[in-house]
């Protein structure tokens, strides 16, 4: 059994707030938003074409497809899940002041659902 080294809550996205990932280089959907916090986060996408040690350039958009923040990010890990879904993790490594207070925003609205802790 592998041993989960996280040293940072995740916020998990509910089926209540729908997150869309997209490449600001090629204005192409990677995935949906699954967990966040403030170093980093995880989507999963049925695009498959999640490049890991790649740096990407994101926007997170609503489901409205309206912009809710942009930062740049490293993909560190991939690993294929169920059917045709890529999991894929990132951290960030640039984000502006104002997109981090943005991003924050969104890690409010998701402290009422259910939060992962280190470990579990």
């Amino acid at each position: 059994m592998s041993e989960d080294k996280r040293q940072k809550a995740r916020h998990k996205v509910t089926s209540l707030i729908h997150v869309r990932v997209c490449d600001r280089m090629s204005s192409r959907l990677l995935g949906k938003l699954a967990n966040i916090h403030d170093e980093g986060f995880m989507i999963i996408s049925t695009e498959g074409e999640v490049e890991h040690d790649h740096i990407y350039q994101l926007v997170f958009e609503d489901e409205e497809l309206k912009p809710m923040f942009k930062l740049g990010a490293e993909c560190l890990w991939t690993t294929n899940a169920a059917g045709e879904q890529l999991w894929a993790g990132f951290q960030i490594i640039d984000i502006a002041e104002d997109e981090m207070a943005k991003m924050g925003e969104l890690i409010d609205r998701m402290q009422g659902s259910e939060t992962h802790s280190p470990g579990e």
